[in-house]
């Protein structure tokens, strides 16, 4: 069954979520800075935690380090918002030490002020790095970025059962457990049958709704809702 809630022709793109986590429209959005890792990066300024996790469910907080870490596709979303500065290959504690050079250059510039300083990748570099560590991210950044361009709170979901685990709009950190779960579904690469049975067994015995994103060659995508007395 298609969702036809997700009729493309409905939607306005909303990235309140992304601009402005922190309610204050007319404010220029701090900087997200991160130092790269194969799996994600480390958002190197602690009050992120409040600003990006605690008011919009963005990343987990590390127990190693006590920052934010966020996922890859949490991380190229602020790159296409021009919010990012991300570095790699540095040790964490010199990456910290530049940390008030960027709050004094963001003040008086925003992204622009770092234009052609070599010390952070551009995007085709964070694109690059990401690509080496995970061949599908490309895709299952599409369906990431689709959902929260349409207002949804968006988390990576459960290894190997769920691409995403998706909120009800306005949904309160802590107060209330994820609607959905969506699996992406990409074209030329099937899903097996009983891997289907698997997910929406999960989804059922979990009371949650299982959407299939269903991404073709152009990376256009389909979203179907899924029964279970429909498989």
């Amino acid at each position: 069954m298609r969702d036809d809630e997700d009729d493309e022709s409905a939607i306005e793109e909303d990235w309140s979520d992304v601009d402005h986590p922190e309610g204050e429209k007319g404010k220029r959005p701090e900087p997200v800075y991160v130092l790269l890792n194969e799996k994600g990066g480390i958002v190197l300024d602690h009050a992120m935690i409040e600003i990006l996790h605690e008011k919009s469910y963005f990343g987990n907080v590390d127990d190693s380090t006590g920052l934010l870490f966020l996922f890859p596709e949490e991380i190229l979303i602020f790159s296409e918002r021009n919010r990012l500065l991300p570095v790699k290959d540095i040790p964490i504690e010199d990456a910290k030490a530049l940390l008030d050079e960027i709050k004094e250059r963001w003040e008086l510039g925003g992204i622009e002020a770092f234009a052609g300083d070599s010390r952070f990748l551009t995007s085709d570099a964070l694109f690059k790095h990401f690509q080496e560590h995970s061949p599908d991210f490309w895709e299952k950044y599409v369906v990431y970025r689709d959902l929260k361009t349409r207002g949804y709170i968006v988390r990576r979901g459960i290894k190997d059962i769920s691409h995403f685990r998706v909120y009800k709009k306005g949904a309160k950190k802590g107060n209330e457990s994820a609607k959905f779960i969506y699996f992406g579904i990409f074209e030329g690469k099937p899903l097996p049958l009983l891997k289907l049975h698997e997910i929406s067994d999960y989804a059922m015995n979990n009371r949650q709704d299982l959407i299939l994103a269903v991404v073709d060659r152009q990376m256009d995508i389909t979203y179907y809702n899924v029964k279970k007395q429909e498989i």
